[in-house]
């Protein structure tokens, strides 16, 4: 498809009925002006879009340095870091998980003991009990039903992770592990002790090395776990430790699209407002014809020439004071008489604008009565403006079907209401 600038040639086309005697090159200038003012009043807004979404990042006060990381405060969410391990089996990333600052003996209290009986229960998760564990655990950090939160410990983290997790990759054969959860609230604490058995389960050489590893670099991150700062080794049993940064899009990407999203919907919005004011001029159009023909066959039987009738119509109308398409497009029509243009020419071009079939059929008898006459011509208008009357009072009863349609919903959502009113009452009676 051939562009003119931003619009497509189909589109100024399909457009022109909204600007009479216009040429093409003017009505791409005219759309193009009306597009230029709506996308400047939402480029106003969009322009600040990126920006909105880069300021939390611009105005974060403390931040991270690659290996470097901030703890939570006391009883603070602990987190997961990304962390990417590189060894002789290749590169792997693993999550290590960064605890909130430790409490000091002094702040620890003793705990409810009816939390030991949920934990009891809850914490076997899908295993028949902890006598035999072989899926992962439910360690929970928080309980709703109390006001605590958990931090938990293993005896043998390679076996059992502090996050439930089961990782039996080292057994030969049934292993007992002591699970202990340190429960605080605020200044409070108590410990929860119970010992696991876990059956044995194998996994693959690499991943054993892989879980090694990791183990190895979460004992690196409990020996600093009084420090508020965590900086991850370069090297660690000769792997190669590298901070691994979550994947986040930029928040000013975000706003860009956002932006861009504006300003194709703003563009799009205006050609649909257009579309819509000419579907509104084609209705009025249709709805003027019945007139248009009645006084039209009325002044030529009054002896008035073809031109002359057209005239006489015109200035009635009062064409250009927006009052509607026919009348705009019979007053250019008018001015191709004054510039000399023929008569029937004219008549031709003034079908060709209007763009409905009624109207290109009547243009069409017009100037075949200008080049070789038609006597009918009365008898064509008169049947024409049955066929108007009859097409008028089927478009009135169309809009009334859809008027009643259009009721449907607030008629329904008033007997919601009522219904509402009359049951509410005997309700609240029992």
């Amino acid at each position: 498809m051939k562009h003119l600038g931003l619009i497509s040639e189909n589109k100024i086309y399909s457009l022109k009925s909204l600007y009479p005697g216009k040429t093409t090159t003017e009505v791409r200038k005219l759309l193009l002006l009306g597009l230029k003012k709506r996308m400047l009043k939402v480029g106003a807004v969009t322009v600040f879009l990126p920006l909105l979404f880069a300021l939390p990042g611009l105005l974060e006060g403390q931040k991270e340095s690659d290996a470097v990381y901030i703890r939570e405060e006391v009883n603070g969410e602990a987190r997961e870091i990304p962390v990417l391990i590189r060894d002789e089996n290749g590169e792997h990333e693993v999550s290590l998980k960064l605890n909130p600052v430790l409490m000091s003996d002094e702040e620890i209290d003793e705990m409810q003991d009816r939390l030991s009986r949920y934990l009891d229960l809850k914490v076997p998760g899908a295993n028949p009990s902890l006598d035999e564990v072989m899926t992962d655990l439910k360690l929970f950090e928080e309980v709703e039903e109390f006001p605590v939160r958990l931090s938990w410990s293993s005896s043998d983290p390679a076996l059992i992770q502090t996050d439930g997790k089961v990782q039996n990759a080292e057994l030969r054969r049934k292993t007992q592990v002591t699970l202990c959860a340190r429960v605080s609230y605020g200044k409070e604490f108590r410990l929860y002790e119970r010992h696991v058995t876990v059956v044995p389960f194998r996994y693959e050489a690499a991943e054993e090395m892989l879980r090694k590893r990791l183990k190895d670099l979460q004992a690196y991150e409990s020996s600093t776990a009084y420090s508020r700062e965590f900086m991850l080794p370069n090297e660690l049993e000769g792997a190669e430790i590298t901070p691994l940064k979550e994947r986040k899009v930029p928040p000013v990407f975000i706003g860009l699209f956002l932006a861009a999203a504006l300003l194709i919907g703003a563009r799009s919005s205006f050609f649909s407002e257009l579309h819509d004011k000419k579907k509104v001029r084609f209705l009025r159009a249709e709805s003027d014809c019945k007139v248009f023909l009645s006084k039209l066959s009325l002044l030529l039987a009054a002896g008035l020439p073809l031109r002359g009738a057209w005239k006489k119509m015109t200035d009635d109308f009062g064409a250009f004071d927006g009052s509607g398409m026919l009348h705009e497009n019979m007053a250019v029509t008018c001015r191709e008489f004054l510039n000399g243009n023929p008569e029937n020419i004219a008549y031709e071009r003034f079908g060709e604008r209007m763009e409905l079939t009624r109207y290109q059929r009547i243009a069409g008898v017009l100037s075949q009565a200008v080049t070789k006459g038609v006597s009918e011509l009365p008898e064509i208008l008169a049947s024409e403006i049955k066929e108007a009357v009859a097409d008028e009072r089927e478009r009135i009863k169309i809009r009334g079907e859809q008027a009643s349609t259009k009721l449907l919903v607030p008629m329904t959502g008033l007997l919601v209401i009522v219904f509402a009113i009359l049951m509410v009452p005997a309700f609240v009676s029992f």
